[in-house]
């Protein structure tokens, strides 16, 4: 059974005071929004995946063994660096030139010209940030195209 916003509110008075107290908050301009990659994620692919993606091409299968290996689920949950090497790997393979291209191609703006992408983005939380926060004022623990596309379409800057 899935949890409706009403079962939360129900749930215990306490929520429906905060919600109540949050919304006012927010209708006040007392809010900033902290999001993570989380809402562009239905556009572009996490970091682990990015770097499966660049080494997918590369052509010295000891490396690619290598950049694999640290991108595993078993090294990943073990090293908290695992990305970092695996990127260093990689950028070393195909020389920061091409590996800055390469995740510019993946992380392109362009990507969101397409139809079908704004025909997910539209279902997603992140279409009405400009909306509950218009002063384009958010923080976040990422950079993508995604939160200045959608500000962009309102008519706001971010």
């Amino acid at each position: 059974m899935a949890i409706t916003f009403q079962n939360t509110m129900d749930f215990a008075t306490v929520n429906r005071e905060n919600y109540e107290q949050l919304k006012q908050q927010i209708q006040r301009g007392m809010v900033i929004p902290f999001v993570g990659a989380g809402l562009s994620a239905c556009v572009y692919p996490g970091w682990r995946e990015v770097l499966k993606i660049i080494a997918k091409d590369v052509m010295d299968s000891r490396i690619k063994e290598v950049v694999l290996s640290l991108l595993s689920d078993e090294y990943v949950k073990e090293h908290d660096d695992a990305l970092e090497q695996a990127a260093k790997y990689l950028e070393d393979a195909w020389t920061k030139s091409v590996f800055d291209n390469k995740l510019y191609r993946i992380f392109s703006p362009e990507k969101l010209e397409k139809p079908e992408v704004w025909e997910v983005l539209c279902k997603k939380a992140v279409i009405v940030l400009p909306r509950l926060f218009p002063k384009g004022l958010v923080l976040t623990t990422n950079y993508d195209h995604v939160l200045e596309e959608v500000y962009r379409i309102y008519g706001r800057g971010v």
